[in-house]
């Protein structure tokens, strides 16, 4: 393979650089706002209205029962969150 930049001479005398073998393409890159602080967002916003709507209708939360299951909850959401990350790159290809 030939990594550097070979000059040739056309019929008319001008001189041809050869630069496809040695420079890669410069990326291009996915326009738009990124998914993840959207996300993030969400949740948030759904905690604050989850807070509020228990804070003025008087709802308690046996914390007891669901607190083991809030956890494993948020780690789906964190491993579902992770393989769409993984699954979409903003680089195309």
């Amino acid at each position: 393979m030939n990594t550097h930049d070979e000059t040739t001479t056309t019929p008319t005398g001008t001189a041809v650089t050869d630069t496809a073998a040695g420079t890669a393409p410069e990326p291009t890159y996915l326009t738009g706002p990124a998914p993840f602080p959207i996300v993030l967002g969400l949740l948030g916003l759904l905690t604050a209205i989850g807070v509020v709507v228990a804070d003025l209708a008087d709802l308690t939360v046996p914390w007891t029962d669901l607190g083991p299951w809030t956890v494993v909850l948020a780690g789906v959401v964190i491993l579902v969150v992770g393989a769409v990350g993984l699954r979409s790159s903003r680089a195309q290809d």
